[in-house]
Parts: C-alpha cells; structure tokens; sequence
C-alpha cells in the first residue's frame, strides 16, 4: 500500500476519535484518492481523439482495452433523424511506433498515411473514420467484435468547410499524473471542462513515469469527461519521454496523433488557427533534429502562405520546455536545450511571425511578451513574483482559456476558484 495511504488511515481515525465532527471530511480527503487508486489500477483506458489529416473529413479515435481483445467501432450523426437507427461499422487498423522516432506505416507515393484493417487481438486499438460530412457532430461506440458488447462510447465532429473564426480552447502543462495528488488535477480539469473549450493542448509531463502503463490509465480516466467530446493534442515532456524514448506513450497509452511526418512534431489546423508542436527531447540527435528543423521551417512557410491567402490567422507553437523564463533546477541538459531552441528555432519563430509560444516545465504561471509557461497543473514552484507589463509571475496552480477572433487573442488565466490571475490580449500582426 502506498505511504501517504497508510498515513492518511491512520490520521482518519486519531481524528475520528479525538474530533468526531470532522471525521466525515477527513475521512472523505483520506478515502477520496483511495478510492480513486483502487479504481484505476486496472480496468479499460478511455478513449481519445484527434482529426486526420482532412479535418473536415477524417477522424482518429485511439482506446487500449483491459484484455486483449479485437475491438469495432460503430459511428452514426448525432443529429440524425431519418437513420436514428443506421449505425456505419469499421474495424482498426495497424500502427506502430519505433524507439527512435519514426512512424512504421504503409504510405502512399505522396507519403500519406494508408489505413491497415488488422483483425488479431490487442490492447491497443486505433481506428480510422474516413467521408465524414463537413460541420457534423458524430456519436461513437466501441466494443468487442467477439461478442458485440459495447465497452465505451464517446463524441467526435469534424471542422467546418469555411473554418469559423470564433472559438476557444484550452492549455494546461505538467499535470504529471501522482496518485496522492489526484484530487487537485481532478478538479482543475473539472473547471476547464465547465468553461467549455472545443479543443485541449496538454505541454507535456502527463505523467509522472511515462514508462508505467498504469499512470498513463489513471491520466485517460481523470481526463475522460474533457476527452468524450474533444480533441487532445499533447507534447512529450522529460516525465513523459522517461528512460524508454518515449516508447511507451506513443505505442502503449497511444498518446501522439498519427501524421504523415512524425508523431514527435506535427502541425494541426483547427479552424484559423496553425498549431505546430515542437519535441523539446533528443536535441543532441542530429539527425532527429534535422529532420524537426526543416519541419518547422516547412510549417511556418505554409502558415504564411494560408495567413496571405485569408485561410489562417494564427500561429501557435507549443512545447514543454521553453527557452526563457525563471531558472529551474540549472543542469546541463537543461541549459543544453533552452541553448539549442535559441540558436535554432527563435530565429525561425521572429522570421516567420509566430503569434504566441506556450510551454510548461516551469511549475509557475509566467508571460513574457508574446510568450507563456502553463504550469503547473502539479505542483508549484516557489518563484520570486513579478508584475509588470511585459513580464508578468505567478506561482500558482492555473490553466489558460484562449479566446480567438480574427484579430485578438484574449487569454484568460484561471486559477482554484474559476477566478483570473490575469486577462491579456494579443492582437494580430501584419505577415511581413
């Protein structure tokens, strides 16, 4: 059993016996993460989803069962009236990826990635929901193809044909998943989902130990009522990458969208907005980092191009380590990548006018000019505070609600009680 439990019981019942009226709501603190442990220890993932490479019609959704098993999933229009009843079938399909970064699939000419149905039993499950209707909500359910019993079910909807211009969406970093901690990122992620976001960026750190399976399932559990209806998108951060390169969050927990470049970094429109994230591990790789170099550069030329032709309004990066901000924790490898994002990708970043960068791994809430640290959704560092009018510090447990519109981005800052640290609004630059 773990300490912090042990040591939990044994303050319930010295305090159930020398407090009896607070007994209740010690023994709701103490019980709540044990019961939560329990619950989670074992037991089916909850499935995600991220859009395919036409978001208008193309959808991923990932699910790791319990037992090894040959899964189907079955998709109908949520607002269907005249086929209530017609439910489309498919089956998953094949992905893997290697230790050291690059995507095994069956691609095209082109590089487009080629769907695989495969029917041999798995934990892992992945399925591709091509032809969608542009602007449609879609209800889902997943079950077992042996026996037909449904096993989860969810909420997916592709983008519109003319992108709206208006929406929001969330960012947290460094949820870092422990299991004594739970109630705290439990009831962030509840006031994130009560503020309604249409898409979710996570910086990295999900867990604590990306190389055990189980975090990665209490993760999918505490964030399943955000991802029922939602896009994920997340970053590797150091917690996440762990001492397995990563191995167990893209091929076992199934936690990096499939693209056509690399699962590492990858890009994603979802309405005018250009996100591209970044992967801040392995910069001493050469060939890896050659290879993300001509990448970004390959996506802001691309971002330029559809911001000149009306289709894009933003750009926005997203990583988990920074390169600025206040020290943590100096080390070399540490100095090594804040260094490497510098000389590498900041110039890129001032060359083709990216709008905003968010990162985590700073455990602080802390803005520089058009530059942001999330973080933390875990626990908090004890910074010096500073306010200022282009640097602005707060050590407090928050995530960022962004509002977008053609020509502003108002981020609202949340803390505990729902309340803003700070309002600040970012308006659009003219592409030189």
């Amino acid at each position: 059993m773990e300490p912090i439990i042990i040591i939990l019981i044994i303050f319930v019942l010295i305090s159930s016996i020398l407090f009896p009226p607070v007994m209740v709501l010690y023994a709701f603190i103490a019980l709540y993460p044990i019961g939560l442990i329990i619950k989670h220890k074992t037991g089916d993932f909850h499935p995600h989803w991220t859009f395919g490479g036409d978001q208008t019609t193309q959808i991923y959704v990932y699910f790791r069962s319990q037992n090894s098993i040959t899964c189907r999933l079955t998709y109908k229009k949520t607002d269907s009236i005249e086929n209530k009843d017609r439910w489309n079938s498919i089956d998953e399909i094949d992905f893997l990826v290697s230790d050291y970064n690059t995507p095994k699939v069956k691609t095209d000419k082109h590089g487009e990635y080629i769907p695989k149905s495969r029917s041999e039993s798995s934990e892992k499950h992945i399925f591709f929901i091509d032809n969608l209707d542009p602007g449609a909500e879609y209800e889902y359910k997943i079950s077992d193809a042996a026996n037909e019993t449904q096993i989860t079910s969810g909420i997916f909807y592709t983008q519109e044909l003319v992108p709206e211009t208006n929406f929001k969406f969330a960012v947290f970093g460094d949820l870092q998943i422990a299991e004594n901690l739970e109630i705290i990122e439990s009831y962030l992620l509840y006031l994130m989902r009560k503020n309604n976001p249409e898409l979710i960026l996570s910086l990295g750190d999900n867990v604590h130990k990306g190389t055990d399976i189980n975090s990665w399932r209490i993760h999918s559990v505490i964030l399943r009522k955000l991802l029922a209806s939602r896009p994920f998108y997340t970053t590797p951060g150091n917690h996440d990458y762990s001492d397995d390169y990563g191995y167990t969050m893209a091929n076992e927990a199934l936690m990096l969208p499939i693209t056509k470049t690399d699962r590492w970094f990858y890009s994603v429109r979802y309405n005018r907005v250009y996100f591209i994230s970044l992967l801040t591990r392995m910069l001493s790789n050469e060939v890896l980092q050659q290879k993300q170099q001509d990448f970004l550069e390959k996506e802001l030329r691309t971002a330029n191009a559809l911001i000149n032709d009306d289709k894009v309004d933003w750009i926005i990066i997203f990583t988990h380590v920074p390169w600025w901000g206040p020290p943590y924790n100096r080390h070399k490898v540490i100095d090594e990548q804040e260094q490497f994002i510098r000389e590498h990708w900041v110039p890129l970043f001032e060359k083709y006018d990216v709008d905003l960068h968010f990162a985590g791994h700073k455990h602080s809430y802390c803005r520089d000019k058009n530059k942001i640290i999330t973080g933390s959704m875990h626990g908090v560092r004890n910074y010096p505070e500073v306010t200022k009018e282009n640097y602005f510090l707060r050590n407090s447990h928050q995530f960022c609600l962004i509002h977008v519109s053609k020509n502003q981005l108002k981020i609202e800052v949340k803390t505990w009680l729902n309340r803003n640290i700070e309002v600040v609004k970012f308006q659009r630059k003219e592409i030189k």
